[in-house]
C-alpha cells in the first residue's frame, strides 16, 4: 500500500525540509490550533470559505478579493502543517485537502472569468486538467507508481493574478491556457503508462 498524497519524487525530495520550516515558523499558531482541539479538516473548509469571499468581492472589491485569496493560500499551507504535527495521514484526509484545493481553484479561476481576465475555454480546460491531474497523483502514490515531477501552477496563478491586479498586466488568459496544455499533456503520459503496463501484466 503506498501513501495517500500528492507528491511526485522530486517534491517528496525537498517536502521533510519545508515541512520542518513551516511548523517552526507556524509553531505559535499550531499550538493555538491544538490548545482549542481544532483539525486540520476544519482549516481546509476555512480556506474554502474564503475562496468564496473571494469570488464574492471580485467583481466589487478586487484588492480585497485578492487578500481572501492569499488567506485561502495561507490557510492551505497551514492544514498540511497541522496534521503532520498531529501525525496524521490517511486517505480521508487526503480527499479532504485535495477536494479543498480543487475547489478553491474552481472558485478563483471562475472568478478571473467573471471579470474578463480568462475565456470560457480556458475556464474549462484548466479545472478539468487540474483535477485529472490531482486524481492521477492520488492514485499514482496509492500505487506506489513512481514518477519524478508532476505540473501544479496554482500558486502562478495566483501570482499572476496578483500582478493583475497591482499592476493592471494580464498575462491569466495566455498562461492558464498554456498550463492547461501542459496537465494535459502529462495526464495523458500517466495514462498511457498505466495502460500500457496493464498490458503487459
Amino acid at each position: 500500500m503506498g501513501k495517500f498524497n500528492l507528491y511526485s519524487r522530486f517534491e517528496g525530495r525537498y517536502m521533510k525540509q519545508l515541512q520542518d520550516f513551516r511548523e517552526w515558523i507556524f509553531a505559535p499558531l499550531l499550538k493555538i490550533l491544538l490548545r482549542f482541539s481544532i483539525r486540520p479538516d476544519h482549516i481546509s473548509l476555512l480556506s474554502v470559505f474564503f475562496g468564496i469571499l473571494f469570488l464574492f468581492f471580485i467583481q466589487k472589491n478586487i484588492r480585497l478579493s485578492l487578500f481572501f485569496l492569499v488567506i485561502s493560500f495561507f490557510l492551505d499551507t497551514l492544514d498540511g502543517t497541522l496534521a503532520r504535527k498531529l501525525g496524521i495521514s490517511s486517505m480521508g484526509g487526503t480527499i479532504v485537502d485535495a477536494s479543498s484545493d480543487t475547489a478553491v481553484i474552481i472558485l478563483t479561476s471562475f472568478g478571473f472569468f467573471v471579470i474578463g481576465l480568462i475565456q470560457l475555454e480556458v475556464l474549462v480546460a484548466y479545472i478539468l486538467t487540474y483535477m485529472i491531474i490531482v486524481g492521477l497523483s492520488i492514485w499514482r502514490n496509492s500505487k506506489n507508481i513512481p514518477y519524478m515531477f508532476v505540473i501544479r501552477p496554482r500558486l502562478l496563478v495566483y501570482l499572476f493574478f496578483a500582478i493583475y491586479v497591482i499592476w493592471g498586466i494580464n498575462i491569466l488568459n495566455v498562461s492558464m491556457a498554456l498550463f492547461s496544455l501542459l496537465m494535459f499533456v502529462e495526464s495523458s503520459f500517466t495514462l498511457r503508462f498505466f495502460f500500457y503496463n496493464k498490458k503487459q501484466k
